[in-house]
């Protein structure tokens, strides 16, 4: 296929902008069938003798319209690797320049065919053959392909993982659809502890809903009959009395009679002044099972038959469990104070009302704003700048002190300071700076690209 086009051009617009644009591709048109194996310093030559534009801007579409051709193409060969190496250094391109320009259109076209497979968020087998056949196509390492389509990939996942969460459950079916989304996009979906242990909940709160708690294995002694459903670390705490204070009635006099010693004498009355306060009692091991609660700390055993609860709260200290005798308990729990209540409600039988609470309560599920996605990498934005590192480096060095590397990356201002400057020891100072950071790709044109 003919990308470039042959066209008629009138007498009166050859020194045209226009015109000259056309010229150059009038020139690319006769010679582009050759790309591969022309001679480059000779087209070079011919084309600065018969075609005078120079405008990097219609040079850079001349580039672009051919190279996104190649990449259309879902196909590229060594050929075409070589024809827009050759192309690149006829319009006078660096060659790393181009070597990221065309990464970056690859990632982008990538990028776009991915959107339209991942739209439903599911990828069939057909899909991923189609991906893996166009990663070969483009020549794309599967880094590079990580890198390319990571924000579309991140993108879906995103929104497969909100709307799994949406409803505060989480079913085996969504649970196994994301965790293959995730492979097949290559996303390393990396969750901290504590966000694994909401998820967790969520997975709970499914199987109460749907009747599907299956028993676990004991690391205590049961009874024969007796179904272990649940266990984590606990500290057993209770409230207390303890004293805050003291209160007296009546006349009195306290009486220093030594260093932090007091006597308080005359016909006052006094009392303690107490609150009640949550004690660590012990702690240790609690466990559900379908008969009662059974704690084992470091001080001994504790049973709350499941027949004695007459409810249970979730505190910001934990979940308090108020029984028919005795002080009621706060089970402080390590983790997963959300499933410990879910499985008594389910023992009890109240998963119901515990179902129907839990879902008008507020909670936080932004979860995902949190995630790490390892593997993937940024697209770099900042490009390198089409100047010649070399011709800007001389230029600083030599003439530095008049500001002519500045004007030649563009950056009119800066120049036009340093020419102003050109009769002070400043402006030697100043443009030797300059070279120094050129030599380290530390100096940027006008448009911010590097000029390395």
């Amino acid at each position: 296929m003919q990308v470039f086009n042959h066209r008629e051009l009138g007498i009166e617009n050859k020194k045209s902008e226009k015109g000259l644009q056309i010229l150059l591709e009038n020139f690319l048109s006769e010679i582009e069938n050759q790309l591969a194996t022309i001679d480059v310093k000779k087209t070079v030559k011919k084309l600065k003798s018969n075609v005078k534009a120079k405008d990097p801007a219609a040079r850079e579409s001349m580039y672009s319209k051919y190279m996104d051709s190649i990449i259309k193409s879902e196909n590229i060969n060594d050929g075409d690797e070589k024809a827009l190496q050759n192309l690149s250094e006829i319009l006078g391109f660096d060659k790393r320049y181009t070597d990221e320009k065309i990464y970056l259109a690859k990632c982008k076209y990538l990028s776009d065919r991915m959107d339209f497979f991942i739209q439903d968020k599911k990828l069939l087998p057909e899909d991923l053959q189609k991906i893996e056949s166009l990663e070969k196509g483009l020549r794309l390492s599967h880094d590079d392909v990580t890198n390319c389509y990571g924000n579309v990939a991140r993108k879906y996942v995103i929104e497969y993982f909100n709307e799994m969460v949406a409803d505060k459950r989480i079913s085996p079916d969504e649970d196994a659809g994301f965790k293959k989304l995730c492979s097949d996009l290559h996303i390393d979906f990396s969750l901290s502890e504590e966000q694994n242990s909401v998820l967790e909940e969520l997975r709970l709160l499914w199987k109460i809903e749907n009747d599907k708690i299956e028993p676990i294995e004991s690391d205590i002694n049961l009874h024969s009959t007796e179904k272990l459903f649940y266990k984590t670390e606990c500290r057993w705490l209770e409230s207390r009395k303890k004293t805050v204070g003291y209160s007296y009635m009546g006349v009195s006099k306290r009486i220093s009679i030594a260093k932090g010693l007091f006597f308080r004498v005359g016909g006052g009355s006094g009392g303690r002044i107490t609150e009640d306060c949550l004690q660590e009692i012990d702690r240790g091991m609690i466990y559900v099972t379908d008969k009662r609660i059974i704690f084992v700390g470091g001080k001994g055993a504790k049973n709350i038959p499941i027949n004695k609860i007459l409810s249970f709260e979730i505190t910001d200290d934990g979940l308090k469990i108020s029984k028919e005798t005795g002080k009621s308990p706060v089970l402080s729990l390590a983790n997963g104070t959300l499933s410990f209540a879910g499985i008594l409600s389910y023992v009890i039988g109240w998963s119901k009302d515990f179902l129907e609470e839990y879902a008008s309560t507020e909670h936080d599920m932004t979860l995902i704003n949190q995630v790490d996605f390892f593997g993937n990498k940024t697209i770099k934005t900042n490009g390198i700048s089409r100047k010649n590192k070399s011709s800007a480096a001389l230029l600083a060095f030599f003439f530095g002190w008049l500001g002519v590397h500045s004007f030649y990356a563009g950056r009119i201002g800066r120049g036009v300071a340093q020419l102003l400057l050109s009769f002070t020891g400043a402006s030697f100072v100043w443009g030797f700076i300059d070279f120094i950071l050129i030599c380290c790709d530390e100096f940027k044109d006008s448009e911010g690209n590097i000029i390395k």
